[in-house]
C-alpha cells in the first residue's frame, strides 16, 4: 500500500511534524497541527487508523495515562496497524553515567563535565520545578566544557540553546523577563490571595505544583524491557526495538520525524514499534 493512501496519526508532535500525517499537540507549534490533549482520548473511530507515531511524549504521562494511551492507539488502529513509539533510552542513559562514573573512580577520566551532564540528562527532567531546569542552565552556559559530548547525546537540541547561549540579552528580553508574571494573570492573582495566607512558601508551593502539572516533567522513564512490556499488556504483538532509521511504516524515512538529513534528531531515544494483531 502507498503512504499517501494512509492514515497517519503523529501524536505530540512539538515543532516535527509532516503534512501528509494528522499532528497533534497540547500547544500546537504552526497551522497544520490540532490542539489536542491526549488524556481525553484519541479523537478517532475504532479501527480507523494505519498508524500512529509519538515521539517524547509518553514519558511526560503518569504510568496509568501512559497505559490509558496506548489501550487507544490500539482502539483506533486497524488490524496489522502499526503503533511507533520513541521515548528517552533509560537504559542507554544510565549505562552511559554509569561508565563515566567507573572511569572517574578507577582515574582513567580526571574531567567530570561528561558524568556531570549525565547525571542532568538522568534526574533533571524528573525533579525540576521550573521550566528548563539546570538542564538549561548547563546548556546556556557560554562556555560548556563538553558541547561535542553533548551533542552526541540530545542532537539538534543542543545547538537551538547554543546558539541561544551566544546572542546577547537585549534590553528589551530583560523587559520581557521582567513582566513574565503578568503573562499569566490568573496564576499572578492566585499568589496574591494566597501570600496573606500561607505566605511566600505558599505561593511557592503553587508556582511548583502548577509547573509539575504542566507537562514539561519527566513523569515515567522507560528501557526497551518495561516498555515492551507496557505495549503487549495492551494488546499489541511483535513489538520490538529498532534504530531510528528502520520503520515498518510504509516510507517513514521520507517524514523526516526521526531522522534529518542522515542524523538522528534525538540520539538519546529508545524507538519501539509494535503490531495490532490482524485477528484477536
Amino acid at each position: 500500500m502507498q503512504s499517501q493512501c494512509l492514515k497517519l496519526v503523529n501524536v505530540g508532535c512539538g515543532q516535527t511534524f509532516h503534512p501528509e500525517w494528522l499532528n497533534f499537540d497540547i500547544a500546537p507549534a504552526a497551522a497544520g497541527v490540532k490542539r489536542w490533549d491526549l488524556r481525553r482520548g484519541l479523537p478517532f473511530s475504532e479501527g480507523e487508523v494505519d498508524a500512529v507515531y509519538s515521539s517524547h511524549v509518553l514519558e511526560h504521562l503518569n504510568y496509568e495515562e501512559a497505559k490509558h494511551f496506548i489501550r487507544d492507539s490500539w482502539r483506533i488502529l486497524k488490524p496489522g496497524g502499526i503503533l511507533r513509539i520513541v521515548v528517552p533510552d533509560l537504559e542507554q542513559i544510565t549505562r552511559a553515567y554509569l561508565a563515566e562514573l567507573d572511569a572517574l573512580r578507577s582515574g582513567k577520566q580526571t574531567d567530570s563535565a561528561n558524568y556531570d551532564w549525565l547525571k542532568l540528562e538522568l534526574l533533571d527532567q524528573l525533579v525540576r520545578h521550573h521550566s528548563g531546569g539546570a538542564v538549561a542552565t548547563y546548556l546556556l552556559n557560554p562556555n560548556i566544557p563538553n558541547p561535542d559530548f553533548v551533542r552526541s547525546r540530545i542532537g539538534q537540541e543542543a545547538e537551538n540553546f547554543f546558539k541561544t547561549a551566544q546572542q546577547p540579552q537585549t534590553f528589551l528580553k530583560k523587559i520581557k523577563k521582567i513582566l513574565r508574571p503578568l503573562r499569566y494573570p490568573r496564576k499572578f492573582l492566585s499568589k496574591i490571595l494566597i501570600w496573606p495566607l500561607l505566605g511566600k512558601k505558599g505561593a511557592d508551593a503553587l508556582d511548583v505544583g502548577l509547573f509539575r502539572l504542566s507537562g514539561e516533567v519527566h513523569l515515567w522513564m522507560y528501557d526497551s524491557y518495561s516498555l515492551k512490556v507496557l505495549i503487549e499488556a495492551c494488546g499489541f504483538h511483535d513489538c520490538r526495538a529498532v534504530s531510528a532509521f528502520e520503520s515498518r511504516i510504509p516510507e517513514f524515512s521520507r517524514y523526516n520525524l526521526d531522522v534529518v538529513d542522515g542524523q538522528v534528531r534525538k540520539p538519546d531515544s529508545l524507538f519501539m514499534e509494535a503490531i495490532k494483531p490482524v485477528s484477536t
